[in-house]
């Protein structure tokens, strides 16, 4: 992605910040996406205790659809990122032909894959379609709690393939940054500045740590015992993690979560005081794999779907303008959209024109 891009991007998220303060202040409906998190499969080929996805019937819409629908985005709102998740987002057929239709459309994406498929056919052609982003979940430095959190025993597969990922962007000059992604738990708890360091130590853009939750389906219904044992938190070790976190923060290490919020980590109830308004649902759109739209990726509710209705009529909807007054006054707001603070944004922004 060029300067101009970069500018051209960071300039429509001043402007959301703007109109979701007087959205706040004044009830006064100028927002508009800037972020559109497309769950573009569900099949996974990872079996995590902390994730119901993969545990669901498979099923994914035609990468038309997504194309048709990102068009229609376009003509409204000129620019916007697009974060590819799933499932695995690589197990997907089509999803190249969806990633080539954002390159040409200079349309910024990135992607969240858990690196088992980061092979060097992938990167190749993945760099040449320039994403904004390449984000890796990486959970452990150890085989063992490795597959203790992700039911697969990939950890070297993936390291390598980090590493190949890197050199080519190193040798070749690409503008992709890598970022890493580490869910917090039981297993791992006292791991999170080893990890932390490993990603400064190959000279990865970032690393964001996001405490286990008990999300929808199967955890919230019914207890999981895999599940349970990872939120069963050593808070003394956490702390100390914790401690270690902000100090290597400190000494220049990229971590992209604000001291603030690592101090509401797994404290849910100093969170709820702290914050009473979610941004979330003003800025971001959630589809899924079956082409339902939400507002907030942590909630049951839609207000349509791309298979059968055009997403503008849906975000225009009497249906969204409700969602939006509900979700951004939720009172059980998750520490999940609250990483970071303007300087961590700004540090991300300055890596982007380093390059």
């Amino acid at each position: 992605m060029g300067l101009n891009n970069i500018i051209n991007i960071s300039y429509y998220y001043l402007k959301n910040i703007v109109a979701v303060e007087l959205y706040k202040s004044f009830n006064i409906n100028f927002t508009f996406p800037v972020k559109i998190n497309a769950q573009i499969n569900n099949q996974c080929n990872s079996r995590c205790n902390m994730c119901d996805v993969w545990r669901q019937k498979v099923s994914e819409l035609p990468s038309f659809i997504w194309i048709n629908t990102f068009k229609k985005l376009k003509s409204e709102f000129r620019t916007f990122n697009i974060a590819f998740t799933g499932g695995e987002v690589l197990l997907k057929n089509d999803a190249y032909d969806i990633f080539e239709y954002c390159h040409k459309s200079n349309l910024p994406f990135t992607i969240t894959t858990n690196g088992k498929l980061l092979t060097s056919d992938n990167v190749n052609r993945l760099l040449e379609l320039n994403p904004l982003n390449i984000n890796i979940s990486l959970d452990s430095l150890d085989p063992v709690v490795y597959k203790q959190i992700r039911g697969q025993s990939y950890l070297e597969q993936v390291k390598s393939n980090i590493d190949y990922l890197m050199k080519q962007i190193g040798e070749q000059s690409f503008k992709t940054k890598v970022f890493l992604k580490t869910v917090i738990n039981s297993y791992n708890v006292d791991e999170l500045p080893l990890i932390a360091q490993y990603a400064h130590d190959k000279k990865i853009s970032g690393i964001t740590f996001d405490p286990v939750r008990r999300r929808r389906g199967i955890f919230i219904e019914s207890k999981i015992p895999q599940f349970e044992r990872l939120i069963d938190i050593d808070f003394a070790k956490l702390t100390e993690s914790i401690d270690k976190l902000a100090l290597l923060k400190k000494q220049g290490i990229n971590i992209l979560n604000s001291e603030e919020r690592m101090k509401y980590w797994f404290k849910t109830k100093s969170y709820k005081e702290a914050y009473s308004f979610c941004s979330a649902p003003l800025r971001e759109i959630y589809i899924n794999n079956e082409g339902f739209v939400r507002l907030c990726d942590f909630t049951e509710s839609n207000i349509g779907n791309i298979s059968e209705q055009d997403i503008l009529h849906i975000l225009k909807s009497r249906d969204a303008v409700k969602e939006k007054k509900r979700l951004s006054h939720c009172q059980n707001p998750c520490d999940y959209c609250i990483h970071r603070n303007l300087s961590d944004y700004l540090r991300i922004f300055i890596s982007y024109l380093k390059n």
